[in-house]
């Protein structure tokens, strides 16, 4: 379970100066956020669960995301938040390490400051075998650390999100979800997972490939499901446990194979079947 620490400073900030939406939206995060900063939920998971539209959540994302010359956090520019779309979706709280690791009590205010202390008396030593750098721009400073915030985002959200398959089929499927729940909403690896013991059981018992029975039975069924389900958190998962249902509801069509060619006949053989039409025709 994810712990998050509150800060007392959070009253004073320039969000909570926002509507109460959108406040609402960035206590989630807070709350959702894991030891890394990110938050991995979709756009339609975090609507359902503030109990809003998807669009009033992409416009307090699109605030967080923009800059803010009130906040007391120069990152980026006072940025809260940097949203990924590689290699999944993934929401980092920008400022989220910086507060995690505050002290906030008085053992923890006191253990901060023998660390402080300690450095110090390593700096003074390392200091006199250290030649100083030239000292960089508030400019090149906001773009370094940019930088480092995007790359620490990345690495943070690689191992605990799948990359998207890149079967024909499952980019459908994410495809059909994205087109139902919003543009980058599709979590690529459980949609594979679920659809495809499904596909895989039908195309073998009515020994069609995947592909085929992708597209003759199952995505009729997969976006029909997406359009009238009443599920309160529609999964591929829940598709699968109920395929059945949407796949008959569906009206599933039966699949067509190329007809085999004609066999190639020589022509003394052609020239006999002329001669056979023409008797029966003179008869």
């Amino acid at each position: 379970m994810g712990y998050t620490k509150l800060d007392e400073n959070l009253v004073t900030s320039s969000v909570w100066s926002e509507d109460d939406k959108t406040l609402r939206v960035w206590v989630y995060l807070m709350t959702r956020a894991g030891a890394n900063g990110a938050v991995l939920d979709t756009i339609p998971a975090i609507a359902r669960a503030c109990g809003y539209d998807a669009e009033t959540v992409e416009s307090a994302l699109a605030k967080f995301a923009a800059p803010d010359k009130y906040s007391r956090s120069p990152e980026l520019e006072g940025r809260r938040i940097v949203i990924l779309h590689e290699p999944e979706f993934a929401i980092h709280l920008v400022n989220h390490k910086k507060y995690r690791g505050k002290a906030h009590t008085a053992a923890e205010r006191k253990q901060a400051q023998r660390v402080r202390e300690r450095d110090v008396t390593l700096g003074h030593a390392a200091s006199r075998d250290v030649t100083t750098s030239p000292p960089q721009s508030r400019k090149q400073k906001q773009k370094q650390k940019q930088k480092q915030t995007e790359t620490e985002a990345r690495k943070a959200t690689a191992g605990a999100a799948a990359p998207r398959p890149k079967s024909k089929w499952v980019s459908e499927a994410c495809d059909d979800w994205n087109e139902r729940y919003g543009p980058g909403s599709a979590d690529g690896g459980r949609i594979a997972g679920g659809l495809g013991r499904v596909v895989k059981a039908r195309a073998k018992s009515v020994g069609a490939t995947e592909l085929e029975t992708w597209a003759g039975t199952v995505r009729p069924a997969w976006r029909r499901y997406l359009a009238e389900t009443t599920h309160p958190s529609p999964s591929a998962q829940d598709f699968a446990s109920h395929s059945a249902d949407w796949i008959v509801a569906s009206g599933p069509r039966r699949i067509a194979h190329p007809p085999e060619d004609p066999p190639e006949i020589d022509d003394a053989e052609r020239a006999r079947q002329v001669d056979e039409r023409a008797k029966r025709m003179a008869s």
